[in-house]
């Protein structure tokens, strides 16, 4: 549950936590990894967000037939070619 998270904008650098125990947690940076869900959710409760720190996209695009190119589009960007789609 521990995520990365964004704090809610480029002027906060610094958020202090207190835990119900009485103690205090600092948190530095614009991105942070909170210790546990209390300090998650007191994060979130401030206004941070999840970052967008993930994995590559999983759909796959297009290769050109003639030269292998990979691309988005139908047409080759470099010979001009047919892409059909990668299964």
């Amino acid at each position: 549950m521990t995520n990365k998270l964004l704090m809610p904008n480029d002027a906060v650098r610094q958020a202090d936590i207190r835990r119900p125990d009485g103690t205090t947690r600092r948190y530095t940076g614009s991105i942070v990894t909170p210790a546990d869900a209390h300090d998650e959710r007191a994060l979130r409760e401030y206004g941070a967000t999840p970052a967008g720190l993930g994995t590559w996209a999983t759909s796959r695009g297009r290769r050109c037939t003639d030269c292998g190119f990979a691309a988005y589009f139908v047409t080759c960007g470099r010979c001009g070619g047919h892409c059909p789609k990668e299964t």
